[in-house]
């Protein structure tokens, strides 16, 4: 939706409710810690987690704690992701107003350019 320019805050809210009530039903969304599992969790992978993440940035709609969520699936899995994937994460983080450039930076430092580097021969080149 973001990759068309749809920016639905109400797409936000219901994503964010049912995050919420799949984590735990009597916890506030506000107080959610990250460290709670939800089903489905283990089978995220790294483009369902950079969609999400994306969507956030250029959206600029949403709650912190969600786009923490997702931020940290993405660096878990930022070894399955392909260069062009990575490009497309720079592009998007400009139009977020609500992280300092510093915390980009800092995502292409620690876990970004160990897979841009392992994957230059095969798709760069």
């Amino acid at each position: 939706m973001s990759k068309q320019g749809v920016h639905d805050p109400d797409f936000y809210i219901q994503m964010e409710q049912g995050l919420a009530a799949a984590m735990d039903p009597n916890m506030n969304s506000a107080t959610i810690s990250e460290e709670n599992k939800i089903k489905g969790e283990q089978n995220m992978g790294a483009r369902s987690s950079m969609a999400a993440v994306i969507a956030y940035w250029k959206s600029n709609c949403g709650s912190d704690w969600a786009l923490k969520y997702y931020e940290k699936f993405l660096l878990q899995k930022s070894k399955d992701l392909h260069i062009h994937e990575i490009i497309e994460l720079c592009q998007a983080f400009r139009w977020n107003r609500t992280h300092h450039r510093d915390h980009l930076r800092s995502m292409l430092n620690s876990h970004f350019k160990l897979t841009i580097i392992d994957k230059w021969a095969a798709e760069a080149e």
